[in-house]
């Protein structure tokens, strides 16, 4: 049965255990891993992005015989609001290594508090943009379909 207790009074009596100190110990661990390979992999994707938009714009300049290239600026946008969206959650990531990490060492529980705060952001990220992503597949898929049931209905 969950406690109703105000957060203040559960807060006084709330230890941790070895066991709990050793899983946030290893959770922050993973969390850093996965935070420092995101942002290598982000960066990738973003020159890849510039890249390909520069190989696009050259190899159609030299088709039209312009003389000089010209990489698309919104695609250039795109790509960087992209890998921006993308840091976020390895920012949140990565900030609840470090926090954690230093409560620790320091045994702060005011600090592991706010590491778990990070941890919570990164939780709320990714589920906020798990519900865009799906409302975005539910919006394309009943729009192909009307589309589709009016080609239907034309011919």
């Amino acid at each position: 049965m969950l406690s109703t207790k105000p957060i203040e009074q559960i807060e006084e009596i709330f230890h941790y255990t070895p066991l709990a100190i050793q899983s946030i110990d290893t959770t922050r661990k993973w969390a850093l891993f996965l935070a420092l390979v995101g942002i290598v992999v982000t960066v990738f994707v973003f020159i890849a992005g510039l890249l390909i938009t520069l190989v696009v714009s050259v190899s159609e300049n030299f088709l039209l015989q312009n003389e000089s290239p010209v990489i698309s600026p919104i695609v250039v946008f795109f790509t960087l609001v992209v890998c921006a969206i993308y840091f976020i959650p390895l920012y949140y990531l990565m900030k609840f290594s470090l926090e954690s990490k230093n409560a620790i060492a320091t045994r702060n529980a005011e600090q592991l508090g706010n590491a778990l705060r990070y941890l919570k952001n990164y939780f709320q990220f990714i589920g906020i943009t798990m519900i865009v992503i799906i409302v975005f597949n539910i919006l394309f898929f009943t729009a192909v379909l009307f589309v589709s049931l009016l080609n239907i209905n034309i011919n």
